[in-house]
């Protein structure tokens, strides 16, 4: 087998650790440029420099942990866990490691030594135990939320005790996708992952999933109810994407201004239209184990893609009230705006009669407003969002 190509054998479909491997190998191909193909379950990886596209993978991934370590905490690593690395991990190294972030990274920056000469990431099934690579390692604790009970996925795809197990290339490539995945925790303490599901060869695909993810947690807000957070979500990555109001966004953080504008600097039309697929995870510490709360397919879409039209040549300043009155949503603080934004919604996707929505949607709003004593959507963004909804033309209501 060539040393510029690896091949990595997937982990059986329902488990977590699938799809933090797919989380990753898409990311290869967004920061290491490498060559992306599947066939059947095994998704072969290729660059003619494999190390040096690996780096940069590494170096990408690197950047992402300090952006996302200044925002959240990362989970506190299991006691088990930290036992099962004596193996692997020099005692004077792992003694200073406390979260799974910790272990994450140092394993990341060994990513582009133990994958970077190529070769097979290798998966053995049998009836009671799975072993990815050479099985030195138990697998973590977090990743193995479909074998405890009460769990969402209990003994899921397997019916029986199960034994999972994997290797130091294989902990690379997971503790990876664990990294890119990772949004924090939520005010319940649930731990909140989004992965991308299936591998995906469409580079602004994979951009939107980032800006997604990324804005999830740099504003990280409760991940339900479900459509509130599609919608803030989706708002909140235009904003980033747009580069005037991503200046203001990262004001607090201008030192990642540049990762930002490298992100969106691929001209990709219609980014949106084509749906963004991801997964939410919410998964509990109870006890001695990680159980899964829930787990949730989101497509964002050409529907909900209609808002983008709130940016116009003169700022995004109407997306960005619509955002805040989204946010009040979350958490169904607000149970009228909660309302109110799922009948946003489904007349976005067409499910609802636009007018019936844009009446309801102006009463709540101007209750909120009452309540609070400011206004939260001028008349003139008010407007634009009835033209969106509509497709009537409200062009007298100017800005004054």
């Amino acid at each position: 087998m060539s040393d510029n190509q690896l091949v990595i054998e997937l982990p059986p479909p329902g488990m977590l650790i699938r799809e933090l491997a797919i989380t990753a190998i898409n990311m290869m191909g967004e920061f290491g440029e490498v060559k992306i193909s599947q066939v059947g379950n095994e998704v072969i990886v290729s660059h003619d420099n494999l190390g040096v596209a690996l780096g940069s993978f590494s170096s990408e991934v690197n950047l992402i942990y300090e952006v996302k370590s200044d925002k959240v905490k990362w989970p506190r690593l299991h006691v088990n866990d930290k036992g099962t690395l004596k193996k692997a991990i020099p005692q004077a190294q792992l003694s200073s490691m406390e979260s799974y972030g910790d272990v994450s990274i140092y394993y990341v920056n060994k990513l582009p030594e133990l994958l970077g000469q190529g070769g097979r990431l290798s998966i053995r099934l049998s009836r009671d135990s799975i072993t990815l690579g050479q099985g030195e390692i138990s697998m973590f604790q977090l990743f193995k939320v479909e074998l405890y009970e009460r769990g969402l996925s209990f003994n899921q795809p397997y019916q029986m005790e199960l034994s999972v197990r994997f290797d130091e290339a294989w902990a690379s490539l997971l503790l990876s996708g664990f990294i890119l995945s990772y949004m924090g925790k939520g005010r319940d303490g649930s731990i909140d992952i989004s992965t991308v599901p299936e591998v995906t060869l469409e580079p602004c695909s994979r951009d939107s999933w980032l800006a997604v993810n990324l804005a999830s947690t740099l504003y990280n807000v409760p991940t339900n109810p479900t459509i509130p957070y599609i919608l803030y979500m989706y708002a909140t990555s235009i904003l980033l994407e747009e580069p005037s109001s991503r200046r203001s966004m990262l004001s607090n953080a201008p030192k990642y201004l540049e990762f930002f504008d490298r992100i969106f600097s691929r001209e990709c039309k219609g980014r949106w239209d084509r749906g963004v697929a991801l997964r939410v995870h919410r998964i509990a510490a109870t006890g001695k184990t990680f159980t899964e709360i829930s787990r949730e397919d989101l497509v964002v879409g050409a529907g909900v893609a209609k808002l983008a039209d709130l940016c116009t040549k003169e700022g995004c300043e109407c997306l960005q009230q619509l955002r805040g009155v989204i946010e009040k949503s979350l958490g169904a603080r607000e149970p009228k705006i909660l309302n109110a934004v799922t009948m946003l919604y489904e007349a976005l996707i067409g499910s609802k009669n636009p007018a019936e929505a844009s009446y309801y949607l102006a009463r709540a709003i101007k209750d909120q407003e009452e309540r609070e004593g400011r206004t939260l959507i001028d008349r003139y963004c008010f407007g634009k969002l009835l033209e969106i909804l509509t497709g009537i033309n409200i062009s007298y209501m100017a800005r004054q």
